[in-house]
């Protein structure tokens, strides 16, 4: 389990792969790699993030060779990721279903117009209906999102800040559907940047997933 902040929240996907394999290898962990003509290390991401989202609880899963990994191993990682636990785990990926997240909405608002906003920000996430187009592996499609999106709360301090959780898989809900409720609801502005953060990973029982 490891954090991704900062500076590494800008790394995509495909680079944050290539830069994890070269991490690991650097600090001396003994992978296994796959056989064939391209061998490459067996290591995935539990649930791959958006450039730009920030997280207090990725998962990644890693085979080697022994039973530890080394106790200086955030001294290879880049700036902004660091590895908080190590472990064997006898649970899937495919077991996860919900995060908790933190969405911070910016805008150039005063206090009062923030206050209001928060109110209608709360209205709209919080409805029984909140359909937009989705974009999928088939195409885009308009599909009705509230049920996938629960807990909802919000407070308003320096900025609008949600905190919520969102189904983590089947489907998942996003950072670009967040960004996708303001480009097709006129009710509220679009904020001048919305900043995401998952905090938890659970199952589908509401259980912290490790």
């Amino acid at each position: 389990m490891y954090s991704k902040k900062d500076k590494a929240a800008c790394i995509s996907h495909l680079d944050f792969m290539s830069t994890i394999q070269r991490s690991l290898i650097r600090a001396g962990v003994k992978l296994i790699y796959t056989k064939g003509f391209n061998p490459h290390p067996y290591i995935s991401i539990a649930l791959p993030l958006s450039v730009g989202v920030e997280s207090e609880c990725e998962l990644l899963d890693v085979e080697l060779t022994g039973n530890s990994l080394p106790k200086n191993i955030n001294n290879f990682m880049p700036d902004g990721v660091e590895i908080h636990r190590t472990y064997i785990s006898a649970r899937k990926f495919s077991n996860i279903q919900w995060v908790d997240v933190t969405i911070e909405f910016i805008y150039d608002f005063n206090d009062d117009e923030k206050a209001k906003y928060s109110k209608k920000l709360l209205k709209t996430f919080s409805a029984d209906s909140l359909i937009i187009n989705k974009k999928s592996k088939s195409g885009i499609k308009s599909t009705d999102i509230a049920p996938f999106i629960k807990d909802v709360n919000f407070s308003c301090e320096e900025n609008i800040v949600m905190t919520a959780k969102l189904s983590a898989q089947n489907p998942t809900i996003g950072y670009n559907d967040i960004v996708q409720v303001f480009i097709e609801n006129n009710d509220v502005p679009t904020p001048d940047l919305i900043k995401m953060k998952r905090i938890a990973i659970y199952d589908k029982d509401m259980i912290l997933f490790k």
